[in-house]
């Protein structure tokens, strides 16, 4: 790859130094159109404004200067073509978005905090972009590298409405009851799952709900309705009478009192010919996402694995829906999505 002259390269800045981080500074090495100046996490931080030699990358970060995120904020406002990425989980930094954005640096995030905090907020970022001329880009927010946010743009764009979103949207839960068959007890598959680096650190963030009704959320605010979170109507695969301040090994031992009742919910879907399926929905009115048993007429009885499949019906794709599907979740495709943000702006 012919290299790109120094005064054209874009400048970055990275929050956020785990799975998906790390994957995304493997691949910006083989762009020559990218300088990475500066890296920080929860503890510390590096800076170098001429640009980072990515060899032993890790080690120097943890020999780098202590985390002051203002700082780090002030360094890359010196720059220009700079852009901040965010690839933490961090609801501090998510809240920092409008003010970058105003100070007229891009934003690239996979973080879905921003994108799923109160309408003000959102709104409020919308107005931050024009302010500092800059772009904030977050495909990544639903579907990894999936194209759908993208698709809902353009199709809004030429003219088209929305008039329903369905999707299997998480793939830790489509993993979960794609894999459950009865043969071992439900929490038991979670804590494999857990092992085999599946879900969250704490499961319940998956089982709850709550990130699918996020993520279903932000496709929604992209159509230009207004809503909340509390606006979704969430089924939460944990009973109500489990503590929500348990630590998660006792949360995981909790949650073997409701291995038979899971069992029970499979066996009457299974004696009816259908399959088990987190599913978020929104009929231009009402947003809602649950557990639902759907049978072969069902498009999402044909989901598989980790996969994501998402249906939007428009005026133009009506009779027969648009439909994007594929592998969802994990580090490389996310940290491949944040990378398609990077180059877009």
């Amino acid at each position: 790859m012919p290299k790109t002259p120094e005064k054209l390269k874009k400048n970055l800045f990275i929050a956020g130094a785990g799975f998906i981080g790390s994957s995304l500074i493997e691949l910006i090495k083989k762009d020559d159109s990218l300088k990475i100046c500066g890296l920080i996490n929860s503890k510390k931080m590096l800076i170098d404004l001429m640009g980072i030699d990515c060899k032993n990358w890790k080690t120097k970060l943890d020999n780098g200067m202590n985390a002051d995120f203002e700082f780090f904020i002030n360094e890359f406002s010196r720059l220009s073509k700079s852009i901040f990425v965010d690839v933490t989980a961090s609801k501090q930094i998510s809240m920092k978005t409008s003010k970058i954005l105003a100070k007229g640096t891009s934003v690239v995030t996979a973080s879905k905090i921003a994108n799923s905090a109160n309408q003000e907020y959102y709104d409020e970022i919308r107005v931050s972009e024009l302010i500092g001329n800059a772009q904030f880009k977050y495909e990544t927010n639903v579907g990894a590298g999936l194209p759908i946010i993208e698709t809902l743009k353009t199709l809004l764009n030429t003219g088209d409405k929305i008039l329903k979103i369905e999707g299997v949207l998480s793939g830790t839960l489509s993993y979960l009851l794609y894999k459950y068959d009865g043969s071992i007890p439900f929490s038991k598959l979670i804590k494999i799952a857990m092992k085999s680096g599946y879900t969250e650190p704490d499961p319940r963030n998956d089982l709850s709900g709550l990130d699918v009704a996020r993520k279903i959320l932000i496709l929604i605010r992209e159509t230009g309705e207004k809503i909340d979170i509390q606006d979704v109507c969430i089924d939460s695969l944990i009973s109500n009478n489990v503590d929500p301040s348990t630590s998660v090994d006792e949360f995981l031992n909790e949650l073997e009192k409701y291995d038979n009742d899971f069992l029970k919910i499979y066996n009457k879907a299974k004696n009816n010919d259908q399959v088990l399926r987190y599913i978020a929905e929104w009929d231009g009115e009402k947003a809602k996402v649950g557990l639902k048993a759907v049978a072969e007429e069902n498009q999402f009885y044909y989901q598989n694995g980790r996969e994501n499949f998402i249906s939007i019906t428009t005026k133009r794709y009506n009779k027969s829906p648009l439909v994007i599907k594929g592998h969802g979740a994990g580090a490389d495709v996310t940290a491949a999505g944040v990378l398609g943000d990077i180059l877009k702006c």
